[in-house]
């Protein structure tokens, strides 16, 4: 990176070089880095910021006997520079510097180069422009940069050059680096999805079929366990592949919704060589895009957001499954215990049915809603029950009349109602009518019904929930044509059982008390209530500007997506 110190820092630098204490601007400031060297032997070191020293065996000769001890001192970066003031300049030309290091032998020994040591330095852009300048002190403490020799060869510039020729002949029509084009902004590839990780196998080819990743790396999961040979390492990194599934889905299908396509396979264009030694044109390319990225300080692409929101849907999509299957197997247990209850109302099968009388056709009957018992159970005794069919011309008085009702109050879609008259000993139970199913009639679906006239007969409607039995009483006297409305009302068991006492029911008795399996199915509702407001507070948590549902239409097999 060219750059120039501002006049405020190199005044800074050189004052503070006449103070007893430095704040900046001297190269005692930067850490000395001790490597003892044995001289017999090939030696190569590494220091913290990542240069390497190779020293081959016999490059060092020194006086006396024993391990040779070198100072290192490193100053790779703008800071390091600026707190050693090591200014980037040649007699007075500013210089764009790609890492600066110090190497000499610790005081107290003589020790002489005899053959060259190579030094290889981290650097964040290559350029072949780049020369070996050695540094100079000058009497006032400052480091001139003199004599610049050309670099050896460097494969890794090699590399780049061949990255960059491979760049423009396989993926400049569609992508640039540093711009969209027909293909998304490449830049900072490989730092998006380091080479080290499970993105490698999954972003880094995003013209690669997640389906393709998953039937290779994650279906066979059962048969890779089985195989006592794979490692711990190879475990995690199936488990890492298997858990970023979800986002490769969702990166991959987004993506190709924004850019109308997934392009050809990657694999076509660039074709990886197993060749020990020697990159391949797939690694090339993926470095040459990095370096370009780094030379021109270019911002990550909005690609990155993409992918980080990727990330997010897969977590955001196992929360909501998890909690999803959760409050399902609550469901699921739920209704087996309403099933283990039995019925809201439990009656004593009708000995009567029969008889004689031309019954209607049994599909214009109504049909008696059955409604499984939660908390409450109602339970009706008598004796001598007669079915309503049982009125049609067996009793004087009976008439062909009409007769419905409609609920009104809480849980009425959960009542079940009857018709009681005390005079024939008559108990009805209600069903749903076929012209409208909020009303309710009791015989045939049309609300027809044979009844004795001007009798005193009674509407009784029976619910529950979690916190209370629900009931409603409606008196009337019936007549050939009648619509009637109930109203359901909270109350306790006390005030159900007072107000059923209170009606002039000969040899029928309701009482009312709690299902069997009332604690646990008030439970599931406390645990469902909770898990429903959980899936409700990470819906909210769903991430923006990416369909974390993206699938391929059905139809063209091209991604559909909505962005919200």
């Amino acid at each position: 990176m060219r750059f120039l110190l501002p006049a405020v820092l190199l005044c800074l630098l050189f004052s503070c070089k006449s103070s007893n204490t430095p704040l900046i601007g001297d190269t005692s400031l930067l850490p000395t880095l001790q490597f003892s060297v044995n001289v017999a032997n090939d030696t190569t070191l590494r220091t913290p910021g990542g240069a390497v020293i190779q020293i081959p065996a016999g490059a060092l000769q020194a006086d006396g006997t024993g391990p040779v001890m070198l100072e290192i001192r490193e100053a790779l970066t703008l800071q390091q520079m600026l707190m050693a003031g090591l200014v980037t300049s040649s007699n007075g030309e500013a210089l764009s510097s790609g890492g600066m290091i110090y190497i000499n032998a610790a005081a107290g020994r003589s020790v002489r180069i005899t053959r060259p040591i190579k030094v290889a330095l981290p650097a964040a852009n290559l350029q072949k422009e780049m020369q070996l300048y050695k540094g100079v002190e000058e009497t006032d403490g400052s480091v001139n940069w003199t004599d610049p020799q050309p670099l050896p060869a460097n494969p890794q510039i090699a590399a780049y050059d061949r990255g960059r020729a491979l760049f423009q002949q396989k993926c400049s029509s569609c992508h640039s680096i540093g711009k969209e084009g027909t293909g998304p902004d490449l830049a900072h590839l490989l730092k998006r999805f380091p080479v080290e990780s499970a993105n490698t196998n999954i972003y880094y080819n995003h013209f690669r079929e997640p389906d393709t990743i998953q039937a290779a790396d994650i279906v066979r999961e059962e048969n890779f366990y089985k195989d006592t040979s794979n490692s711990k390492h190879d475990e995690d990194r199936l488990v890492q592949l298997r858990d970023h599934y979800p986002a490769a889905v969702a990166y991959k299908c987004n993506l190709q919704a924004q850019y109308a396509s997934s392009g050809p396979e990657i694999q076509q264009l660039l074709p990886v060589s197993d060749s020990a030694g020697e990159m391949n044109d797939y690694a090339a390319v993926i470095r040459y895009i990095q370096t370009e990225s780094d030379r021109l300080s270019l911002p990550l692409p909005r690609q990155e957001q993409l992918r980080r929101s990727a990330d997010s849907c897969a977590s955001y999509q196992q929360e909501i499954n998890r909690l999803t299957q959760s409050i399902d197997q609550v469901k699921a247990t739920r209704k087996n215990l309403q099933a283990d209850n039995g019925n809201l109302v439990e009656r004593i099968p009708d000995p009567t049915w029969g008889g004689g009388t031309t019954l209607p056709a049994i599909d214009d009957l109504v049909s008696p809603q059955n409604i499984n018992a939660s908390y409450y159970q109602f339970t009706i005794e008598t004796f001598g029950w007669y079915n309503i069919d049982m009125l049609v011309k067996m009793v004087k008085g009976v008439e062909e009349s009409q007769l419905t009702v409609r609920l009104q109050g809480s849980y009425k879609s959960k009542a079940t109602v009857y018709l009681a008259i005390p005079s024939l000993n008559i108990l009805g139970e209600a069903g749903p009518s076929a012209a409208d199913p909020d009303w309710l009639a009791f015989f045939k679906k049309d609300g027809s019904i044979p009844l004795p006239q001007e009798a005193q007969a009674y509407i009784i409607g029976m619910a529950e929930s979690a916190e209370s039995a629900y009931f409603g009483i409606q008196r009337f006297t019936t007549s050939t044509s009648q619509q009637l409305e109930l109203e359901l009302k909270a109350g306790t068991k006390q005030e159900f059982e007072a107000a059923i006492k209170a009606l002039p029911l000969k040899d029928l008795q309701i009482t009312l008390s709690d299902t069997k399996n009332a604690g646990a199915i008030r439970q599931a509702d406390t645990t469902l209530q909770q898990l429903e407001q959980a899936l409700q507070k990470t819906e909210r948590l769903k991430p923006v500007g990416i369909d974390c549902n993206c699938q391929a239409s059905p139809i063209s097999g091209k991604p559909t997506a909505s962005y919200k």
